[in-house]
C-alpha cells in the first residue's frame, strides 16, 4: 500500500517535466515562420509592381504587423533582398528540376524554354532575380560560388555533363570549355529573356533551340587568345613525346 502511493506521488512530480516545454525553440519557429511570409510577401509585391516598389512598411502591411516589428527579423531592405532572392531560388530551382532529361542537351534547351516561358508569366520577378539588387549569386561563373542558388547548381551540372559527353580538342580543358559554355549560354538567355519581356521580339522556339544549339557548339571551340597547335604541330609533339617514352625503356 505504501508502495503505491510513493509512485503515485512520483508519478505527479513527474508530470510536469514530461510537458513539451514552450521557449526558445517555439519562438524561433515562429521567428523562421513570419521571416518566411516577409519574403514570400516581398516576392508577391515584386510580381505584382516590379522590386524598386518595394518597402519595409508596405511589407510589413501585406503580413500584418508593425513595420518596427519588421526589424526584428530583416535590419534593412538588403537582407529582405537577400531574403527574398532565395526565395526566387527555391522558385526557380523546382522549375529546373521539372526541366531534367537524360541528356543534358534536351535538359538544357528545357530550361530555356521554361525559364523564357517564366519571363513572360512573372517578368518583374526575372528581372529581380537576374538583375536585382541581390542578383550577385545569380551570375556566378565558377560552379562552386553560386551552389546555394539552385537554378545556377543546375545549369552548371547539365554543362558538366555536357562536358564530359563530348570530345574536346587537346588543346582545350574541360574546366576552359565548361566555363566558356556557362558564360555564352546565361548571357544568351539572360539577354533572350530581357527582349522578349520587354516586347522587343516576340519568343520563338524554333529560333531558341537553333540558337542554344549555336551557343553550345562554343565548347569545342578555339578561345584562347593563344593559336592552337597546327596537325603538323601536333604530330610532331607526339612523335617526340613517344620518342621520350622509348628512350626511358
Amino acid at each position: 500500500m505504501h508502495s503505491q502511493a510513493a509512485s503515485a506521488k512520483q508519478a505527479r512530480f513527474a508530470e510536469p517535466s514530461a510537458r513539451p516545454k514552450r521557449g526558445k525553440a517555439s519562438g524561433d519557429k515562429r521567428r523562421t515562420d513570419t521571416r518566411a511570409r516577409l519574403a514570400a510577401a516581398t516576392v508577391d509585391i515584386i510580381d505584382a509592381s516590379g522590386w524598386p516598389s518595394v518597402t519595409l512598411g508596405a511589407v510589413a502591411k501585406a503580413c500584418s504587423i508593425s513595420t518596427p516589428a519588421m526589424y526584428k527579423h530583416f535590419p534593412d531592405k538588403a537582407a529582405l533582398f537577400e531574403a527574398a532572392q532565395e526565395e526566387m531560388s527555391g522558385r526557380l530551382g523546382a522549375l529546373a528540376d521539372a526541366a531534367a532529361h537524360e541528356s543534358p542537351v534536351d535538359s538544357i534547351f528545357d530550361v530555356g524554354e521554361r525559364l523564357i516561358a517564366y519571363s513572360e508569366e512573372h517578368p518583374n520577378l526575372l528581372e529581380f532575380a537576374f538583375f536585382g539588387p541581390s542578383s550577385n549569386n545569380t551570375s556566378a561563373v565558377d560552379a562552386g560560388a553560386g551552389a546555394r542558388w539552385e537554378l545556377l547548381a543546375f545549369v552548371h551540372r547539365e554543362i558538366g555533363r555536357l562536358v564530359e559527353s563530348q570530345p574536346l580538342p587537346p588543346w582545350r580543358s574541360a574546366d576552359e570549355a565548361g566555363r566558356d559554355l556557362f558564360v555564352s549560354l546565361w548571357s544568351f538567355i539572360q539577354g533572350y529573356s530581357k527582349l522578349v519581356t520587354s516586347g522587343t521580339v516576340r519568343h520563338r522556339s524554333a529560333f531558341l533551340k537553333a540558337a542554344l544549339r549555336s551557343v553550345l557548339s562554343i565548347a569545342t571551340a578555339q578561345t584562347s587568345d593563344e593559336e592552337p597547335p597546327s596537325p603538323a604541330e601536333e604530330a610532331q609533339a607526339a612523335q617526340a613525346k613517344g620518342g621520350d617514352c622509348a628512350d626511358k625503356k
